[in-house]
């Protein structure tokens, strides 16, 4: 379906013949990749045009929950889960807003097994609040290394939405398996750490033992 995206206001303020071009080539692609005018007004309100197309490659595919959903699915109380998503540093929408996705109730199922498991819910929140940081503060370098390599400032709304959604689906597919070997990674090593702790304090009791004993 063909808009007039002028007549919608979709090109106010851009006086530029250039850069109208460009908004008008990105209107079109997005109309032609299915964002509806709602969607296209909102976003060009927001300043946000440039950004729809790597948003989507990034939105899990799948069946859309709500908040309560979720709750229930998961077995996690619903204020709990509000509190869970905050210590992530996410941000909360309404309870009925079908805003979650099966890697959503995935995570809420994972928290309710180590809950069942026994470990303690303020322990829970207080390591989602670190992880939260640590993860925000690392997508915002790879987001900073992909702007300052790919962003250059001559470049169109066009260039900005085409390139980003390009780096979204060669580099997101990777980051995941990236990430998850940091992770492995440190856990093996403050794991041996550990045990050799334990064997020097084992060593030392044991020590302590034969000095009394003589």
């Amino acid at each position: 379906m063909e808009h007039d995206f002028e007549a919608e206001g979709l090109l106010d303020g851009i006086d530029d013949p250039d850069a109208r071009r460009a908004r008008l080539a990105l209107l079109e692609r997005l109309s032609a990749a299915g964002f509806g005018l709602d969607e296209l007004r909102q976003a060009a309100a927001e300043d946000r045009l440039a950004l729809l197309l790597v948003e989507r490659v990034l939105e899990p595919e799948g069946p859309r929950y709500n908040a309560i959903e979720i709750a229930e699915r998961s077995g996690v109380d619903l204020d709990y889960l509000d509190a869970l998503w905050r210590s992530l540093g996410l941000p909360l929408a309404g309870h009925e807003e079908p805003l979650y996705g099966e890697d959503d109730l995935e995570a809420a199922k994972l928290v309710k097994a180590f809950l069942d498991a026994g470990l303690p819910a303020d322990g829970v929140l207080e390591v989602s609040r670190v992880l939260g940081n640590g993860m925000a503060m690392l997508v915002a370098a790879v987001n900073d290394l992909v702007r300052d390599a790919l962003i250059q400032p001559e470049d169109s709304e066009l260039d900005v939405a085409m390139r980003l959604a390009t780096a979204a689906e060669e580099l997101a597919p990777r980051l995941d398996p990236l990430f998850a070997y940091v992770a492995g990674r440190h856990r093996r090593e403050q794991a041996r750490q550990l045990v050799e702790r334990a064997a020097e304090l084992g060593a030392a009791a044991t020590h302590t033992v034969v000095c009394f004993a003589d």
